[in-house]
């Protein structure tokens, strides 16, 4: 980790240090989407020119990209990784962490959590180690919701919506994932005296690649990506939905991704009971292979997201990348996202791909998904075509790379506003709440006192500048960058 002077800060021509805080990260941890998102980013912030990542975790980890992976091992006394985290920072100095420089060696301009698994011991890590450091607190799900849905009690709702609103009450940075997450963010902080910036995150996807588009036969496959047994995620409204259609006369078969193994055989059986016949559901185990989920989209013709309520849905962002005809609830992020004007042609895509089933009792919801689904198959050569577009819009603009540029701007318009409301436009551009550009002090048309300071964009990416485009304030190349004795980094994962 690179050894930043005293007054270091947020500012143009230093590097930007990150420390990551994230109890589990990454897709191989198959523990759902809030370790595969915090994973994917913190890969994508570490790939910035100008910004160096140091991830701390409990236990093992995959690696990420360029960031320095600091894992402290895990205690077999303390059930969590997120508790244990939170514990240490009380009670030892960074130092104490194999691995970890000491404050006079490093020190981050900005620590980094993860909605309530994280983001206490994100807080920990500033209030105990780095109280000068700014924190960011990312919200990835719409905790209270949640909790509503799955019956839990009043108290236990106010537990858990407590535990991110006691994180966000110090925060200087609340990032939402999408403007659904956003918004709950800004609604768990209302209460709080001390108010902090927010950002609008748009995430990645790990898809690349044409488009996919297959045939349509006789059959009309239906892909569901997800845990079978959470009720939020919609999966028992769905095996409805498709004995209903299959009942009208529509050869309807469908594809499930995501149940546990040892559990497989267990879930075939109780699909082919719903469905009254076997072979119409293909159950399949989690993967972290991104060429088995490639395969999933090669054969579908549909993917699906029938969740009650979903913070983002980065499962049906990785289908609608890769050029499959996408279908989601209403109330879910990448629902806000598609209806969006940030992606060009967004009010013919919502009527599209967003169904409209926000507040609908089981059994509405099921005539609504239908009627949906009946429209795509008998319209699908031009639903087909939408989804091609969309993808390569989305395929374009909204990437990991850019989400962390959009955030690293985010980040460094601290300094200038530090209770901003940004939004992360396409390429990572940064927006304000009304949808305009935000440009560097001093830029011609900035306003007096707003904007950011430039960071550069991840090598290879469009609009990347040249070497010579480089201010002359501009952070120095990671290779120059100057490390604590003993704390070079070695390069992983690339």
């Amino acid at each position: 980790m690179p050894s930043l002077p005293t007054d270091g800060g947020l500012g143009a021509g230093t590097p930007l240090e990150v420390l990551v805080v994230s109890d589990v990260s990454g897709r191989a941890s198959n523990a759902g989407g809030v370790p595969v998102a915090a994973g994917a980013l913190t890969e994508a912030l570490a790939g910035l020119p100008d910004a160096n990542v140091t991830l701390l975790t409990a236990g093992d980890t995959e690696p990420h990209g360029d960031a320095r992976i600091v894992s402290v091992p895990r205690d077999p006394d303390i059930r969590w990784a997120s508790q244990q985290l939170q514990e240490m920072p009380p009670n030892s100095a960074p130092e104490d962490v194999p691995g970890m420089p000491s404050r006079a060696e490093w020190r981050p301009d900005i620590v980094i959590g993860h909605s309530r698994f994280s983001g206490p011991a994100a807080l920990a890590v500033r209030k105990h180690w780095y109280p000068e450091a700014k924190l960011c607190h990312v919200v990835h799900m719409p905790v209270q919701r949640y909790a509503e849905i799955q019956g839990r009690p009043k108290e236990v709702q106010e537990t858990l919506v407590g535990l991110e609103r006691a994180v966000l009450a110090e925060a200087d940075l609340a990032v939402g994932v999408g403007k659904l997450l956003t918004d709950v963010g800004r609604a768990m902080a209302a209460e709080n005296p001390r108010q902090p910036a927010f950002h609008e995150l748009l995430p990645g996807s790990d898809v690349s690649g044409p488009a996919v588009r297959p045939p349509l036969g006789d059959t009309f496959n239906i892909l569901f990506t997800g845990r079978v047994n959470d009720d939020i995620k919609g999966y028992d409204h769905l095996l409805d939905v498709v004995s209903e259609l299959r009942d009208r006369g529509f050869d309807v078969r469908l594809r499930v991704r995501g149940v546990p193994e040892p559990y497989v055989d267990a879930e075939r059986r109780r699909a082919a009971d719903r469905l009254g016949e076997a072979g119409v559901a293909v159950i399949l185990p989690y993967t972290s292979d991104l060429a088995e989920l490639a395969e999933d989209y090669a054969v579908s013709h549909a993917a699906v997201l029938p969740s009650l309520i979903e913070g983002f849905g980065l499962v049906a962002l990785d289908a609608a990348k890769a050029g499959l005809v996408t279908k989601s609830a209403r109330e879910s992020g990448v629902a806000e996202l598609f209806l969006d004007t940030r992606v060009p042609g967004a009010e013919h895509i919502g009527r599209s791909f967003v169904v409209p089933d926000l507040g609908l009792d089981r059994g509405a919801r099921v005539a609504v998904w239908v009627e949906d689904l009946i429209h795509t198959i008998r319209n699908y050569e031009e639903d087909s075509a939408a989804a091609a577009r969309l993808g390569a819009e989305l395929r374009n603009n909204y990437t990991w790379p850019y989400a962390a540029v959009g955030m690293a701007r985010a980040v460094r318009n601290l300094a200038h506003d530090p209770h901003a409301h940004t939004v992360q436009g396409p390429k990572g551009v940064l927006l304000d709440g009304d949808g305009r550009r935000l440009l560097p002090p001093g830029a011609h048309g900035a306003a007096p006192g707003r904007g950011f300071d430039g960071v550069d964009f991840p090598r290879g990416l469009a609009d990347s500048p040249g070497p010579q485009a480089r201010g002359a304030g501009a952070a120095a190349p990671k290779s120059g960058a100057r490390w604590p004795p003993g704390q070079q980094p070695h390069r992983r994962g690339r």
